[in-house]
């Protein structure tokens, strides 16, 4: 669970706009990766799916073992 997935929000039109300008902030073409964007969606997705335990959500269990063996509980009952 070491995978790390870069940020991958897409810009808005005016940022974009800004970001071709020539000077001291500009210069910078906008980046947006749609695969990028997949993967970072999917954790998001994930993540949330999760959360719809409560027990998750609201981090009852203090320790950080507990903490995650209820997070493992959770996506094994999300999974069958």
């Amino acid at each position: 669970m070491s995978t790390w997935v870069r940020c991958a929000v897409p810009d808005k039109s005016a940022h974009a706009l800004n970001r071709r300008k020539p000077g001291s902030r500009g210069d910078r073409p906008p980046r947006f990766d749609p695969a990028d964007y997949r993967e970072r969606k999917a954790v998001e997705c994930g993540i949330s799916r999760l959360k719809k335990n409560r027990a998750v959500a609201m981090r009852y269990r203090t320790l950080a073992v507990r903490y995650e063996a209820t997070s493992c509980v959770t996506a094994i009952n999300e999974r069958l």
